[in-house]
């Protein structure tokens, strides 16, 4: 099982332009929820990389990237899916996991949604 690739300014910029799918999971080193959440991407990178990619983001690390989605994301961990050079921010769940923030099942109705909606 391959795991989801630590992105950079500019591979983030790169994918964008392919036009392909992919969520970016804006993580932190600091963040329990993100070290928590670790397991669950890599499951979803399992069922569903071919279709979408799945990558990470660390803030700390490239905070100018982070700063980009300021306005779009509250902290971490924080998703976003991009498609066709447009993207959309994944809301905070109504009951979220104690120590993942994000529910497995949560997050892989969003990228069933997705795929049912533009595949």
């Amino acid at each position: 099982m391959s795991q989801p690739l630590e992105m950079t300014p500019f591979t983030i910029s790169d994918l964008a332009e392919t036009g392909k799918p992919f969520l970016l999971f804006f993580t932190s080193q600091y963040c329990d929820y993100c070290k928590a959440l670790g397991p669950a991407i890599a499951v979803l990178n399992s069922r569903y990389g071919k279709e979408v990619g799945i990558y990470l983001l660390d803030v700390d690390t490239h905070t100018e990237a982070a700063d980009v989605f300021k306005d779009y994301i509250e902290g971490v961990p924080s998703v976003v899916l991009f498609y066709r050079k447009q993207f959309v921010a994944l809301k905070d769940p109504e009951d979220p996991d104690p120590y993942m923030w994000y529910r497995l099942s949560y997050l892989e109705d969003f990228i069933k949604a997705f795929l049912k909606e533009y595949k």
